[in-house]
């Protein structure tokens, strides 16, 4: 993967940022809890280096969890579904476009795709799967027919929000297990020690940012969340029918 794929609109905002978005509040969390770790990382330029290569590796690490997690709540909420947004709303029955649009997206689609049969509702009755695959293959050909970021913006920013969106859903309960991990290290290791619970500032900021965050996840972070932004790529990329 070249510097340009790796910093493009949709990776920075569909793979990094949610990287980036899991990994911060448990580091401050720790970098509160376990100051003296941090001053030792910080202590000489090897130390330093090592640090900043072992994060490197760790947030493409986790860059790599997010992307995984992603696709499989993606393949899990399209069995939910019974397809993809795409594939469902093309079909007769499906009332999330209104039938004339929907008409002028398949005389579109039978006009322009080699070899395209556009099944008609009874057909689509009699033999789903055979129209599913159908709505597929259109489908496959806009998402090579609008490659080209500069002309369709829209379905990129679409996309990008959708993959955002799935893969911070994917990540989800990675990102609250991380954010309670240091609090649980840190009082194991006061309890270890023979030491009571701490309240110090340091502390209670520790434990207000591990709640805020934990509670952002839980109540923010939602399936349907997901939903809405694969809807809004759906719609996007089917306008393109019309562009």
């Amino acid at each position: 993967m070249g510097l340009d794929q790796l910093f493009d609109t949709y990776s920075l905002r569909a793979r990094h940022l949610p990287t980036v978005l899991v990994v911060a509040p448990p580091l401050m969390v720790a970098s509160l809890l376990f100051p003296k770790v941090y001053d030792r990382m910080g202590a000489s330029m090897t130390s330093v280096s090592v640090s900043v290569s072992l994060s490197l590796v760790f947030l493409f690490f986790i860059a790599h969890v997010l992307r995984q997690r992603g696709r499989a709540v993606e393949k899990k909420m399209t069995a939910e579904a019974g397809g993809m947004p795409t594939t469902c709303w093309l079909r007769h029955k499906d009332t999330n476009l209104d039938p004339v649009t929907k008409a002028r997206y398949h005389g579109y689609l039978g006009k322009n795709v080699p070899g395209l049969n556009v099944p008609s509702q009874s057909q689509e009755q009699q033999r789903p799967e055979m129209a599913d695959d159908t709505y597929r293959s259109a489908v496959k050909w806009l998402l090579e027919k609008t490659r080209d970021t500069a002309k369709y913006p829209l379905v990129l920013k679409e996309n990008a929000e959708y993959g955002f969106r799935r893969n911070m859903f994917g990540g989800k309960w990675l990102a609250i297990t991380l954010c309670v991990l240091p609090l649980a290290a840190a009082y194991a290791w006061d309890a270890y020690k023979g030491v009571g619970p701490q309240f110090d500032n340091d502390h209670v900021a520790a434990i207000a940012i591990a709640v805020v965050a934990v509670l952002a996840w839980l109540f923010f972070v939602t399936k349907e969340w997901v939903r809405d932004a694969s809807h809004a790529y759906a719609r996007a990329l089917l306008a393109t029918c019309e562009a």
